[in-house]
């Protein structure tokens, strides 16, 4: 039977029985949708993630461009979130997020991949990219970060991110990646150094001040 879904740039319409016996699933919608296009409602987004009842590891890029309301549901059974924001308009006043929406309260590994615009307007986006639970059950992080073009002053804003991971309270895993399909990620080094993996050898939590 069907574990696997990949979905791009549509909301299938598939039975209820078989969305709740998919375990991985990658969704990518509204990515490639301009500023003058209609975009999916995010009402219908939600409810389609939250037909993945048994959805253990999910990959999510997406832009939410309508409000929420009401109670905030929980996805329980989610255990490795990746949240992909790359390169959308950013207003960090008005822009919703994936954890605006859901709650995840079983997740125990972390992914986040930012583009350009979210490194212009970093401090601004961690601050609105907040849990609605506090993530303490998550024990692995990864930052992924990838630009077209060297920052003004040479560096990665290193301490902000630094700050967004003392939220994971239990973080025993860190990992610092580089996007290969950029030419300057979090990393200032040459290639083929891809990535640096910060893992824990004294039984003490990694804190987000290594950064």
């Amino acid at each position: 039977s069907l574990r696997k879904l990949n979905v791009v740039e549509c909301l299938p319409e598939l039975p209820a029985k078989l969305l709740s016996k998919i375990t991985s699933c990658s969704f990518e919608v509204n990515k490639l949708v301009n500023k003058d296009e209609e975009l999916w409602n995010s009402r219908n987004i939600i409810e389609f993630l939250l037909s993945l009842t048994e959805v253990k590891e999910l990959r999510v890029d997406v832009r939410l461009p309508h409000r929420h309301s009401g109670a905030v549901p929980k996805m329980a059974a989610v255990e490795k979130l990746t949240l992909v924001l790359q390169d959308y308009e950013v207003d960090p006043a008005m822009d919703k997020y994936l954890l605006d929406f859901i709650k995840f309260q079983s997740i125990t590994s972390c992914k986040l991949e930012l583009g350009t615009k979210e490194l212009e307007n970093l401090s601004g986006v961690l601050e609105r990219l907040k849990f609605k639970i506090p993530p303490t059950s998550v024990t692995e992080v990864v930052l992924s970060v990838g630009t077209e073009h060297r920052p003004a002053d040479g560096r990665m804003p290193m301490c902000l991110l630094g700050e967004w991971c003392k939220a994971f309270g239990r973080l025993k895993d860190l990992t610092l990646e580089g996007r290969k399909d950029r030419t300057f990620g979090l990393i200032p080094f040459t290639t083929p150094l891809d990535a640096v993996k910060v893992v824990d050898c004294s039984n003490e939590q990694i804190s987000g001040s290594l950064l």
